[in-house]
């Protein structure tokens, strides 16, 4: 929470800026894209035992990262392929509510898919989405593999001709299976980001 409360000065500098006048900025055509974004949120999943009924959640603060390589096919619209995930370190978990402390190792989330970006210019504003597979990670071992969405709205400005900084603000979910457990971990992380894009 400390963390998220560092950052209310970077999110209403960014609200100013986002209202700004972007004059000057050009579309997006060059057929290569990059971007890459890293920040933190609040990440959770948890799991619900069909035999008692009983759910085990996980959540926390963590840090995050995305990276999309693609190309642009038509004026301001990118498809990609992403990489992305988030870890949190030391968890808290909770069991039906009931907190029962933290856990001693870290937990993230690892993911690739395809998604796209549109840009709405000249305001340099743009919408991404990416689906694929992903998988949890702890130090005792790692879920299936099972299905993950990331989405974000972002505001880059140009600071070349062909890079471009901003921040994005994003949520994920994911659903993946553990096993032989019939029922999946699932969850949904909410994250604020800087972007570098290249194109």
């Amino acid at each position: 929470m400390k963390y998220l409360m560092r950052q209310i000065p970077v999110v209403l500098a960014v609200a100013v800026l986002f209202a700004a006048a972007t004059a000057g900025a050009t579309d997006h055509n060059s057929g290569f894209f990059l971007r890459l974004a890293g920040g933190g949120g609040v990440n959770s999943t948890s799991i619900t035992d069909p035999a008692s009924s009983s759910k085990l959640e996980l959540s926390g603060i963590g840090g995050g990262m995305s990276a999309a390589i693609g190309g642009m096919v038509k004026p301001n619209f990118a498809l990609h392929g992403t990489v992305w995930g988030w870890l949190v370190s030391s968890p808290d978990a909770t069991i039906d509510g009931t907190d029962a402390g933290q856990m001693s190792s870290s937990l993230n989330m690892s993911a690739f898919g395809g998604g796209a970006t549109y840009y709405f210019m000249p305001a340099n504003i743009y919408l991404t989405s990416s689906a694929g597979v992903g998988r949890l990670h702890t130090e005792s071992g790692s879920s299936d593999a099972g299905f993950v969405l990331d989405f974000a709205l972002g505001k880059e400005w140009w600071v070349s001709s062909k890079w471009g900084l901003g921040m994005n603000a994003g949520i994920n979910y994911h659903s993946v299976p553990d096993g032989g457990v019939s029922q999946n971990w699932s969850g949904t992380s909410f994250v604020l980001n800087f972007s570098a894009t290249c194109n």
